[in-house]
């Protein structure tokens, strides 16, 4: 039956005790009573095993490239008669740019589409420092050392879900019977999803794909998340893929250490442009309102704003230091700037005019005498009465927000002993809905950590001062073990995850509706075997039931669900 969690649980085989369900991960929490946590029943659920896949060649797509790094026309003030920015829907733009050189690639997608993951590498070091969510929740692309981008979709068909669950449950034989592995121990030819680790004990343990035959004691995911194969596995790249951001449209862009950004959508295989700057691409974002325009910050030390159907540099602007982060404000009207030496600057958007900056360091301690690296820029949600504020991740493993109207501190994240970001590309993240604050963290003695900052301390009085911000202590979280090694990427699902997931029949939501409409004891779960799942009661809310990833540097995507409604055993 679509979503019984009885149809997945394989049986024991001699003294090795075959996968029966996800499990209940520790998680621990600062200055929060139990009563208000939110993440008391988080489960690991899935891990997606990033693929080694063949060295990526030189771009085949000389003939989109546009160079910067000659005479690329940047200007200072911007370009006659550009287009000015619109808030309208502009994928007919950026296709009708772009549609010629898909049509072109069109007869590689049978190749290079769906389904056609690269073996795994194996498990050596390779962190991934980019990954992020599309804006509409489908999908999840992932990128890093190995400058592959690859991109995962959410299941959303009851018979998707029922595919995967039955795969999983044939690798998960297959191991236990020495049959999907090489008796060299590697892991040539492995699927890119492996079988979570046990998480009792608060950490999560090495991925499954390197036990040895017969030490499988971990959980088979009868609740997976995505789909275990990428539906995209985007190569063009030839050095380290450092960012990635999604359109509202669904185009995809990349910033790399060969000196491009690229734009990709999953229609087609390959590059649709490539942006060429004069050093390494460190961040790259397309505007909010009209993605048309993408801004980029580089090692040359030039912010550019770029008109993609133009295929050149709007406006650019010479900023002062290394740039090693860049975002737009929620409205798109201010373009902030992060150096290496920890300033933070801010343009306005047309023209890329100079407005203000704000030096980022604690005013007094250890961190007073110079400013660190800024790792990230995410906007927050826009109060009324605040204004428009902005995260910023530095390098003193602190996270703080900013008032873009007075360019004031407004709340400081960070966990002392726990949250460590002091060499590490970490940058936090914002939940879709502004109420949490997420970020991985360097690895300790209990391995690295991701922490979850409620955003509601910044609440203040009509002015949006917070009531108070501590000097020192640390602030109110909950964090968890996600693995040995430093997590380089953790992120939040956007809550309209939730509504692909709810249309594959998945057990925890169809639980959690059916919990919130009285059809369900508390703790009872033997009942979603029983009883129809077809039409179960509308109205529980998605935010009791999150979805985080991670990732750490063994190339181990790590699937996390908060579970509010009991739907799982502990």
């Amino acid at each position: 039956m679509a979503g019984s969690f009885e149809a997945v649980k394989p049986k024991k085989r001699g003294k090795s005790v075959l996968l029966d369900g996800p499990r209940l991960q520790k998680v621990r929490s600062r200055n929060k009573p139990s009563k208000q946590r939110d993440f008391s029943r988080l489960f690991l659920v899935q891990e997606l095993q990033l693929g080694g896949g063949p060295s990526p060649p030189p771009s085949r797509r000389t003939s989109d490239a546009v160079d910067v790094s000659r005479k690329s026309g940047d200007n200072q003030r911007g370009v006659p008669g550009k287009p000015p920015l619109q808030h309208t829907e502009s994928t007919a733009s950026i296709a009708s740019t772009t549609s010629n050189a898909a049509s072109a690639q069109s007869h590689a997608a049978s190749t290079t589409s769906s389904g056609c993951a690269p073996s795994s590498a194996g498990l050596k070091r390779r962190a991934t420092w980019a990954m992020k969510f599309s804006v509409d929740g489908r999908y999840l692309a992932v990128a890093g050392q190995d400058a592959v981008i690859r991109v995962y979709k959410v299941l959303d068909t009851p018979e998707a879900r029922k595919q995967e669950v039955t795969d999983l449950v044939a690798r998960a034989e297959a191991q236990l019977n020495g049959n999907l592995f090489p008796a060299s121990g590697g892991t040539e030819g492995a699927s890119s999803t492996s079988l979570p680790g046990k998480a009792g004990n608060g950490n999560a343990s090495a991925p499954s794909s390197v036990r040895s035959k017969g030490a499988v004691e971990t959980p088979l995911p009868s609740v997976p998340v995505f789909a275990s194969e990428p539906v995209r596995e985007f190569v063009g790249h030839t050095n380290d893929c450092l960012d990635l951001s999604w359109s509202k449209n669904g185009f995809l862009l990349s910033a790399s250490m060969d000196k491009t950004a690229r734009l990709w959508h999953l229609s087609s295989p390959t590059c649709l442009v490539s942006f060429v700057h004069g050093d390494f691409v460190t961040s790259a974002c397309f505007h909010p309102r009209d993605d048309r325009f993408f801004l980029s910050g580089s090692l040359d030390g030039k912010l550019r704003l770029w008109n993609i159907p133009a295929k050149r540099v709007q406006c650019s602007q010479e900023v002062p230091g290394l740039i090693t982060a860049c975002a737009f404000t929620r409205t798109g009207g201010t373009a902030c700037v992060g150096t290496f030496a920890g300033a933070a600057l801010f343009y306005s958007t047309d023209g890329l005019v100079y407005q203000s900056s704000i030096a980022v360091r604690s005013p007094t301690g250890k961190n007073a005498k110079g400013g660190r690296k800024i790792t990230g820029i995410e906007p927050l949600i826009d109060d009324s009465a605040a204004g428009e504020r902005v995260l910023i991740t530095s390098n003193d493993s602190r996270i703080r927000a900013y008032n873009l109207r007075d360019k004031a501190l407004s709340g400081r994240f960070k966990a002392s002993k726990t949250y460590t970001n002091r060499t590490s590309q970490i940058r936090a993240s914002v939940s879709e809905d502004g109420m949490y604050v997420i970020a991985g963290s360097e690895a300790g003695s209990e391995g690295g950590f991701v922490h979850l900052w409620d955003v509601g301390q910044l609440a203040g009085d009509a002015n949006g001062t917070p009531s108070s911000i501590k000097a020192s202590g640390d602030s109110c979280c909950e964090y968890f073990s996600a693995a040995s090694g430093t997590i380089t990427c953790a992120v939040m699902a956007p809550l309209k995850t939730h509504s692909y997931l709810r249309t594959s029949e998945d057990p925890i939501l169809l639980h959690a509706e059916m919990r919130n409409a009285g059809r369900v004891s508390s703790h009872t779960t033997s009942a979603l075997s029983s009883m129809s799942l077809a039409s179960p009661q509308p109205g529980f809310d998605a935010r009791s039931c999150r979805i985080l990833a991670s990732v750490d540097e063994s190339a181990v995507v790590r699937i996390w669900r908060q579970d509010s409604y009991g739907a799982l055993p502990a």
